[in-house]
């Protein structure tokens, strides 16, 4: 008997599902678009693992698996190259964001919602085909667990206007259409980036077995409510609905300061960065990322080692802080300084930069000035007159002005004259 695929593809095609998993080729691909599991005129799903077949009459089995059996292929360990996820870590690192792993508690899955013939959906990273977590994903949960824990009443209108305002700049305008021309457009301070795992993930089909499907189904309509098959009732029958899960990986999260911000909001952020992973954190172990928190699903907690890498963390944290606050206090003093440079007179300078240096310590005032003072090509004319007519009045002062006299002091002081009548 000839071999017969059941599947919505080119007739002469190569590519089969059972091929690509011997090929060990991307399991999101596969997920979407090679279900083996409709009938041979695709009107249905086979949710038997034996068919008769509608010519030949006799049973076939190859190729004609049910939406159950579609899902146990996953079942395993799916190894992938963690290149995306390391670049990630050094691009977030080199924005000076936070990087953080965390490991499942149990099973995790997200985009039961996609469309998929199995009835529940799957989301696959793109071009890796591994589960992941996007990026929108970890926003919303960040700000959803906030939001949880303040209550409705702190963020409506007339509430804490202060949380409000923390909403706005962690996360930006809620209102994103620039169509809205009523709500203000802004970006939120921080970039996050998709959760990637870092490890072989390992892929398990669960069960969960809904009793009162046609009621979930149409237990709202009113002329279908009052049907024995509608009413949610025990003499129902539970219906197993496989989909497909991740019993243990290991995710990436990374969150970043964006770019471009005013000063003020970029040192705010730095600031806040670490409020948004301990926020991240708090998120993932109470609440959970992903579908079917409320049972359990998605909690993470700290792969091993991260403890020690979040102390390294808060270590270089607080050292790059110190050094923004020493560049800082460097760049005040700076200011300062030249600000003060700005007042004071030509000579003034020039005095000020001469004493500095080593061969006048020591020496006093008048004694430094006079030595400068016989330096060639330093001061201008006025600025030498001006400095004589300074070191005779501080000699003056000392009582210390005694040109007349035959001494050393009494030439140093004919000296000052020489350059007060030149």
């Amino acid at each position: 008997m000839a071999k017969q695929f059941n599947q919505p593809l080119p007739k002469h095609s190569q590519f089969y599902g059972k091929e690509l998993f011997a090929q060990d080729a991307n399991r999101g691909l596969i997920w979407a678009r090679f279900f083996e599991g409709y009938t041979s005129d695709f009107s249905g799903f086979l949710d038997i693992k034996e068919q008769t077949d509608r010519v030949t009459r006799t049973v076939t089995v190859e190729a004609q698996m049910g939406k159950s059996d579609f899902v146990k292929r996953f079942n395993g360990t799916l190894n992938f190259s963690d290149a995306l996820a390391t670049r990630t870590r050094s691009l977030v690192d080199s924005m000076g964001g936070s990087v953080a792993c965390y490991q499942t508690q149990g099973r995790f899955v997200t985009g039961m919602g996609n469309d998929h013939p199995t009835e529940n959906g799957f989301t696959w990273h793109p071009t890796l085909g591994v589960p992941y977590l996007p990026a929108s994903s970890v926003k919303g949960l960040v700000r959803g667990w906030l939001e949880w824990q303040w209550g409705e009443e702190a963020l409506k209108k007339d509430g804490d206007a202060q949380k409000r305002q923390q909403l706005l700049q962690w996360f930006g305008s809620e209102h994103k259409d620039p169509r809205e021309q009523q709500f203000d457009q802004q970006a939120g301070w921080f970039i996050f980036f998709d959760a990637l795992p870092t490890a072989p993930v390992q892929l398990a089909a669960d069960v969960m077995t809904p009793h009162y499907g046609k009621w979930y189904e149409n237990g709202g309509d009113e002329k279908e409510n009052t049907k024995p098959e509608t009413v949610p009732a025990d003499w129902h029958s539970p219906i197993p609905v496989t989909f497909l899960t991740v019993k243990k990986a290991t995710f990436q999260f990374g969150i970043a300061v964006r770019g471009g911000l005013k000063a003020d909001d970029q040192t705010a952020a730095k600031t806040a960065l670490h409020e948004v992973m301990a926020v991240l954190q708090d998120a993932l172990e109470w609440a959970g990322a992903g579908a079917k928190t409320a049972t359990g699903y998605g909690r993470m907690f700290e792969s091993p080692g991260q403890a020690k890498q979040r102390e390294r963390d808060k270590v270089e944290r607080e050292a790059r802080a110190l050094r923004d606050a020493e560049e800082l206090e460097k760049q005040r003093q700076l200011a300062t300084e030249n600000a003060r440079l700005a007042d004071m007179s030509s000579l003034d300078r020039k005095l000020e930069q001469e004493l500095l240096k080593l061969e006048y310590k020591g020496q006093l005032p008048w004694q430094a000035w006079l030595n400068a003072l016989k330096k060639p090509n330093l001061f201008e004319p006025s600025e030498g007159v001006e400095l004589a007519q300074r070191i005779q009045a501080a000699l003056e002062q000392d009582g210390k002005w005694k040109p007349e006299e035959k001494s050393k002091q009494g030439e140093r002081c004919r000296t000052i004259l020489a350059y007060l009548v030149a």
